[in-house]
């Protein structure tokens, strides 16, 4: 299932239709086509390289771009120098287009970007569609190449399709993508570390040698993993009935984060809680950078015993309708009798 694409756009080691859909029709796909036959020339080699030690390999590389606040284990994972450009506006709690905009188009032509599909980590601050066109438009002109990264399609507005819309955008716009694409938490396969790549190449050719690369690259770091997560998804996403259960249980819970985000919001509200607290709902996905400083976090840990990152963030899945008011009640202690308060 790799190679040919539709007008030689979509390639890699899926169907052509993957990104028209928003899900992966059969993942287990990688590992047949990979299995069908050994990587082209020769792999013998002193030592085993380390993960992508071929593209700190390469001459006049720029250092790919992240979102100023993004997941830290990407950079363990890659272990790669990076640059980065604005993203979250602290003082709105918001996306800062302006700065991320003005920063893409000072980075390097052909440079390496970093984007976040949807329910961005941590911020839960997503572009909109129109945004979303506008950061195309410098990703066209700059001629970037973009590793679109979608842990989370599903769990920000129950619809895999809403939430691959930059996805499907920057494909119909005929940018270089890469979809890195994780089952994790969409699929609750967590302890599989199961997921998909796919490619987006703009030649037949390029998308023959990006499908070599791969296949050397899968045989340095894994060769063979456990297929098991991965027939689990192929076989809820090759089944009708299942498919649709598993849109239904995706709609389910995202619908109870976006419940816990308006009942932990009304009830900031009605305790009128100093500040403005309207970017809890209006942030998106599994976590919501509250607005809290370091001073509210320790306040919040020594004398409630609840327990969330140094700058704020929490986890909107880890509550529930009986701790919500816990929490809005310690928050609004915090707020207004923690020492050195900045204001929200």
């Amino acid at each position: 299932m790799y190679g040919g694409s539709r007008d030689g756009m979509i390639c890699g080691f899926f169907s052509p239709t993957l990104l028209q859909s928003a899900h992966i029709q059969s993942p287990y796909s990688v590992y047949q086509a990979r299995d069908r036959s050994e990587p082209q020339g020769n792999l013998s080699l002193p030592s085993r390289p380390s993960r992508l030690s071929c593209a700190r390999r390469q001459p006049g590389a720029t250092k790919p771009f992240f979102s100023a606040l993004v997941c830290t284990l990407h950079f363990f994972i890659c272990g790669l120098d990076y640059q980065s450009y604005r993203y979250y506006k602290a003082e709105t709690r918001a996306l800062d287009l302006d700065g991320m905009l003005e920063d893409l188009k000072a980075a390097p032509q052909d440079a390496c970007v970093v984007l976040h599909a949807c329910a961005h980590n941590p911020t839960g601050v997503d572009p909109n569609e129109e945004q979303w066109q506008q950061i195309a438009e410098v990703c066209i002109a700059k001629n970037f190449f973009v590793i679109m990264d979608a842990a989370y399609l599903g769990f920000a507005s129950g619809s895999p399709v809403k939430d691959s819309y930059a996805i499907r955008y920057f494909v119909s716009k005929n940018i270089p993508l890469v979809v890195c694409q994780s089952y994790s938490k969409i699929f609750g396969l967590y302890n599989e570390r199961t997921g998909a790549c796919l490619v987006v190449t703009p030649s037949e050719q390029t998308t023959k040698a990006v499908v070599s690369q791969m296949k050397v690259l899968v045989r340095r770091n894994w060769s063979n993993p456990p297929a098991h997560g991965a027939r689990i998804v192929a076989t809820v996403l090759s089944d009708a009935a299942l498919k649709a259960r598993w849109f239904e249980e995706l709609k389910s819970m995202s619908g109870r984060i976006i419940s816990m985000r308006e009942k932990l919001y009304a009830a900031l509200l009605a305790k009128k809680t100093p500040g403005t607290w309207n970017h809890i709902v209006d942030q998106i996905g599994m976590f919501t950078f509250t607005g809290l400083t370091e001073a509210h976090v320790a306040f919040l840990t020594e004398k409630y015993h609840i327990y969330m990152l140094k700058n704020g963030r929490i986890n909107m899945a880890g509550l529930r309708d009986s701790t919500v008011e816990v929490l809005a009640g310690a928050i609004d202690d915090a707020v207004r009798n923690c020492s050195n308060v900045s204001k929200l």
